[in-house]
Order: C-alpha cells, then structure tokens, then sequence
C-alpha cells in the first residue's frame, strides 16, 4: 500500500498530496492520504483517509520563542511515523510513503520513503540569495523567516541525503541534485486533466484572457504588474477575468484599461477549473513558484499560457504558449499578441502537452517505473 503526505493545507502542497494520491488510486493501487485534523479537504474523495496531528501551534511566550528558534532544527514533524505505526497496528502494512515535502522524512519507517524536492538553488547561498525576496526590515516575521530559510536547508538537506529516493520536480533540479551526488529521479507533479478537447470558440467572440491568485495584490504573483503592462497594450475584442481576493490598488488598476474587467471574487479550485474550462489564454506573472500548478490546471482545461521565460515555466508549456522578459512589460504584451494570432491551436497543443506530461496516468506510469527499477524487491 502507497502511503502519500502530509496534506496540512490547501496550496500547493495540499494539491500535489491530493493528485499524487488520487493517480495512484486511478491507476488501482491501493492508497491511504494522510492529512491534518484541521485542513478542508479540496474536494469529494473515496480514498482513504488518516488524520494525523502535527505539534500545536506554542500559546506561551517562552514556547512561541522555542518554536522560533526550533525552525533551525533539520527534524520535522514525525506525523508519517505516526501513521505508519496506526496503519500497523491495523494490521494494514505500508509498502511505500511518497512524501510532498522534505520535511516530513523521518527515521524509523522500514517502507522505502520517496521525498519530493521543489527548491530550485539547492546550495546553502541560494537560499539565502532568495531572503531579500520576502525579509524587508528587521521584524518578527524577519526573524521568522531567517530561522526558516535556515532550517528548511538544513530539512532539505538531512532527507535528501538519507531518503531512500528524491523527486525533483524539474529536469535543472534534478541535475543539481545530482551534480552534489544525491539519489533523484525527476518526476512531474500532476493534475487532473479534461478528456474534452478545448471547446471552440464561436466566430467574433471575444477572447476571454483569466488570471487567478488567492490574493491578487499579493506581490509574488505580480498581477498588478500585469495590469500596468496592459495599459499600454491596444488589443480589441476582448475580456480579463481577474479570479481571487482583490484591493482598492486592483481594481483601480483594472479599471483603467480598455477592456472588460471581471472579478469573481474567491473561488474553490473546482470553480476555477470550471471557469478556465471557458477562457482562452491564462497570464501569469510569478517568478518564484518552485512549480506551476495553476500552469497545468490551465493547460489541463485547453487554455494556452503566457508565462516568464524562467524555470519551471519553459518546462511546463514547452513549445504551446508564449514566454516573456520577465520585467520587460512590452516583452509581456508581445508574448500576448503572438498568441492571439493563434489561439486555437495553441490551447490544443497546451491540452495536448498537458496530457501527455502531467496527467494523473502519466504520473502514474511514471513513478511506477522509477520503483520497480530502484525497489524491484518491495
């Protein structure tokens, strides 16, 4: 049995436990999804499911301040070790734990562990170099986020030397890691995706053009960005729907174009699937997403993407889409028009890439591979 974790929220991470379980289930192996007591699961399942706490949040001063200064440590939480150890006392053996995060390695589980790797910059000055990033002044969350970057490369580094297998999730972090000798395969996250082709357009009808973010004026995603590049751009006959929580800066921004602007507001992440399955063209502006999953939902649904010419967003679209400069706000627009000349063919080449590398039954596929050539006696 695939013991797959730790589900304990509802980014990124929460989605890679949920697809990664959910194509193992598909492809009829028998799968247990290991989750917190607190996180909504993203959506109706038959799978499986274990609740399993990770350490309370300290309430004291003092246990606020070992909480701080424990994120140096390169031990995690052992909620793994713990299921393991329910599951066996059910008489239920594990054969294999497929992990989303490095932190979440631990000793004592004798079932091969296969830790997923995401950080791209895998030295200890790569880690730092991206600190300016999210530290602005000395503060709480400074310090916090100092500790972390400190204790996440120390996390990192203790499970990729001890895991019985890494999963780069691109092929530039699988060449460093293997570059500093660790055992890595390269494995794509994977989504759900639509076995409709794109729905064709009507004639004459406005290309529907969609960002979403959880907070649209977070600064990481840049969507304001986006929509100053806009203001210079003359296109005609089309639409914006901006999805996710919006401000007062938004808005204004949104409102200054010549297009139609639409906000949805918040959406669960089957509403919007559902509403990229309607749009054209998906933008995207962040530079630091260790993957893209909002990339391959898009293309999942036959959208095409404009996205920064950066890794991982040249290996997620490939040759679909079009990639950009990404400051350069007239690279942006370029990269926009080059794919309204050839929307069509370029959202069915972005569903077809998406079939093909990142669907539940490739990943699958893949990773059963990878274990019967590294695991051949489980």
């Amino acid at each position: 049995m695939w013991l797959v974790g730790y589900l304990y929220n509802n980014n990124g991470m929460g989605t890679w436990c949920w697809e990664a379980a959910h194509a193992l289930a598909d492809a009829g192996e028998s799968v247990t999804l290991v989750c917190s007591p607190a996180v909504s699961l993203p959506g109706p399942t038959t799978l499986p499911i274990l609740r399993v706490a990770a350490p309370a949040r300290a309430r004291s001063i003092p246990g606020k301040i070992r909480e701080v200064v424990g994120q140096l440590s390169a031990q995690g939480p052992d909620v793994m070790l713990e299921a393991v150890r329910r599951l066996a006392a059910a008489g239920t053996p594990v054969s294999y734990v497929l992990l989303n995060s490095t932190e979440f390695y631990v000793t004592g589980i004798a079932a091969p562990q296969l830790v997923t790797a995401w950080a791209r910059g895998v030295l200890f000055r790569e880690y730092v170099a991206r600190l300016p990033v999210h530290v602005h002044g000395l503060s709480h969350h400074a310090v916090r986020t100092i500790f972390g970057t400190i204790g996440w490369w120390r996390k990192d580094w203790r499970s990729f030397r001890r895991a019985d297998l890494v999963l780069g999730v691109t092929s530039p972090l699988v060449e460093q890691l293997r570059a500093h000798g660790v055992n890595v395969e390269l494995l794509h996250p994977c989504t759900h995706v639509s076995l409709r082709p794109p729905l064709v357009r009507e004639m004459g009808a406005p290309v529907r053009l969609l960002t979403a973010a959880v907070a649209l004026e977070d600064p990481r995603k840049r969507v304001l960005w986006m929509l100053n590049a806009l203001r210079g751009w003359t296109g005609t006959n089309y639409t914006l729907t901006l999805v996710g929580a919006s401000s007062a800066g938004v808005q204004a921004a949104a409102r200054a174009l010549t297009i139609p602007v639409e906000f949805t507001g918040m959406l669960s992440r089957e509403e919007v699937v559902r509403a990229m399955r309607t749009h054209d063209i998906f933008l995207f502006a962040s530079e630091l997403d260790d993957w893209g999953y909002v990339l391959t939902e898009a293309m999942s649904q036959g959208m095409a993407v404009v996205a920064p010419a950066c890794s991982p967003f040249d290996e997620i679209l490939g040759s679909t889409g079009a990639l950009y400069a990404p400051h350069s706000p007239i690279a942006f627009r370029q990269a926009l028009d080059a794919l309204l000349s050839r929307v069509m063919s370029s959202r069915l080449a972005a569903w077809e890439r998406a079939h093909d590398k990142f669907s539940r039954a490739r990943f699958s596929s893949r990773l059963r591979s990878i274990v019967s050539e590294r695991f051949p006696h489980p």
